[in-house]
């Protein structure tokens, strides 16, 4: 009886800690295979930035696992910041796919973190906090390929290619590396956008040139869809 009490006031003082964050459980390394061991994945805490919003509809939507949960979880901000960015959130969504299967705790062998799996001086210049914290990664990822993406002329490709090997490696070459990785890379990313129902046409067209007080602005509200 002893031992009950006891756990009951361990729990409430671990909720009581949390208090002010959203989070939910994740699976170890094996993200997805390993129903044994969890670990706590914070999706957003008081002082990382916007609250992400879930529709009630799908919050409280019936899961067949915890994977699922976390993938409707995840979705929702990407869709959230790529809106906000004016990106296309299908070709984002591949991109997350492809560098990390939707697992913010991935890490590769050459260090990169998270659902974009974002390297040390990335995260750095984007003024990240938490490397694993969804949003935070989320949001310096969009914003570094939103960069690379206005860089390269909207060339989804090259921007893809810089996103991968490097700038440097782009510039050098003026087109996509001769990196089995980076072409690869490219050619999956494209791949999954396609069966998203997204098209490079969308990326590229229906841009809107205007004037205002502040000068010329070009804009693509393809991306806002």
């Amino acid at each position: 009886m002893l031992n009950k009490i006891y756990f009951f006031l361990v729990l409430l003082l671990s909720l009581n800690s949390i208090k002010g964050e959203i989070i939910i459980q994740k699976k170890d390394s094996n993200y997805g295979k390993n129903k044994d061991e969890k670990k706590v994945l914070i999706l957003n805490n008081k002082n990382s930035g916007p609250k992400i919003s879930v529709e009630k509809n799908k919050l409280h939507k019936k899961t067949n696992s915890l994977e699922e949960y976390n993938l409707i979880v995840i979705k929702e901000a990407v869709k959230r910041i790529c809106y906000e960015h004016e990106m296309n959130h299908k070709l984002i969504e591949s991109m997350i796919e492809v560098e990390s299967n939707f697992n913010p705790y991935a890490i590769s062998y050459k260090g990169a973190k998270g659902l974009m799996q974002l390297m040390p001086q990335t995260a750095k210049a984007y003024d990240v906090k938490n490397i694993f914290n969804i949003y935070e990664n989320l949001e310096a990822g969009i914003k570094y390929f939103k960069y690379l993406f206005s860089k390269y002329n909207q060339n989804a490709r090259l921007a893809l290619a810089a996103y991968n090997a490097g700038p440097t490696a782009v510039n050098r070459y003026n087109s996509i590396p001769p990196y089995r990785e980076t072409q690869n890379y490219v050619k999956k990313i494209l791949r999954l956008f396609k069966k998203r129902g997204g098209s490079i046409s969308e990326l590229n067209s229906n841009l809107i040139v205007f004037k205002d007080d502040e000068g010329v602005i070009i804009t693509n509200q393809i991306l806002k869809d």
